[in-house]
């Protein structure tokens, strides 16, 4: 994951992208990212946003741009689906937003290549491995065709496996580790400063992404002195977390808190509140999906990290467009994280459109 400063400002990076066409609207501002993003609510980013979704290009180029997800079917991803057709519909272009069925790098990898061999102007990938997306950068390299990624981008800067000499592959998404990091804190600082053990729920102990969140939340553990007991492995399926959670529960009875790595990390509060242990067992989760904004509700889940899934894809689309029309992008767009917690619930209902 990319550990970079952010270069451009995101208010700078929509005034500038936009001036290549001469778009009517203004540009939408974002949060900060790094620590300063810890408690910042994201909201005022992805309002303005939204708001410029509303504005139209007129006479400008019209661009067909894909957009590749680890996969298509879930709430997270509707967020990703958002961010892409409000950018789409603010510049004028047209989106293609797809994905596998089920979160597998090999399928996703097959579907951005039979993108990239069609009729298609750019392309941005949710790309959580850079060995198994060498490949498609390649391609794309080959075919001109602009290459960005957002959300996951296991990408070294200085790899020419994901970021080739002479081409430029922008990023939009969360600092992994400094994102997990600030997650940790919040979490053993505030949330649970009294525990001595946790357990690690991870969808992927192996997921680069998983990997570096992972890293974050053991730094931050080691330094207050608490014992990691075990990680957990819950899969890509919320049935096989549940019961993944479940054994792990069994076979540590004595444990005081348990932290997610992803969004599947939702399992970990419905174990939790299935089996009424929320006064036992403090939990902290990724992503607020609806499931587990319910969890925090009722008080299953004691706190959740958001990424700004919207924004992620938003600029992802916005980058592509600067390729096109000007040959570069932003290279690192930090979407920022907040932390939600219970007595934020009805900001956090009404941000997600949560109806319960």
């Amino acid at each position: 994951m990319r550990k970079k400063i952010l270069f451009i400002a995101l208010a700078l990076v929509m005034m500038v992208s936009l001036s290549f066409a001469g778009c009517s609207g203004s540009g939408g501002g974002a949060e900060s990212g790094g620590d300063s993003a810890a408690e910042g609510t994201g909201d005022e980013a992805t309002t303005a946003a939204e708001d410029d979704a509303t504005s139209d290009t007129g006479g400008a180029e019209k661009y067909k741009f894909g957009v590749v997800v680890q996969a298509i079917s879930g709430d997270f991803t509707n967020s990703f689906i958002k961010g892409a057709e409000d950018a789409a519909k603010l510049i004028g272009c047209e989106v293609e937003v797809t994905g596998p069925e089920e979160q597998k790098i090999d399928q996703e990898v097959s579907i951005v290549e039979t993108m990239l061999e069609s009729d298609i102007d750019g392309i941005a990938v949710v790309a959580g491995d850079k060995e198994g997306f060498r490949s498609s950068v390649d391609l794309a390299e080959s075919k001109g065709i602009p290459f960005v990624t957002f959300n996951m981008d296991d990408g070294d800067p200085n790899d020419p496996g994901m970021k080739h000499p002479g081409y430029g592959i922008g990023y939009a998404g969360a600092v992994e580790y400094n994102f997990a990091y600030l997650f940790a804190e919040k979490f053993f600082n505030d949330i649970a400063p009294d525990v001595k053990n946790y357990l690690i729920a991870t969808a992927d102990p192996a997921l680069p992404v998983c990997v570096e969140r992972a890293t974050a939340i053991r730094d931050v553990a080691k330094a207050k002195g608490i014992k990691e007991l075990e990680t957990v492995p819950i899969g890509y399926d919320f049935n096989e977390g549940y019961s993944a959670v479940e054994n792990a529960l069994t076979a540590n009875p004595d444990v005081e808190a348990i932290v997610g790595t992803d969004h599947f990390s939702q399992s970990i509060a419905n174990v939790v509140g299935d089996q009424g242990l929320g006064d036992k067992i403090k939990v902290g989760c990724f992503d607020p999906l609806p499931g587990t904004i319910a969890r925090l509700e009722t008080g299953d889940c004691d706190l959740i990290a958001d990424q700004n899934p919207y924004l992620m894809a938003y600029y992802s689309i916005i980058n592509l467009y600067s390729l096109k029309t000007n040959g570069s992008c932003a290279y690192n767009i930090d979407t920022g994280a907040f932390m939600w917690t219970q007595d934020l619930i009805e900001d956090l209902k009404v941000k997600y459109d949560y109806k319960g």
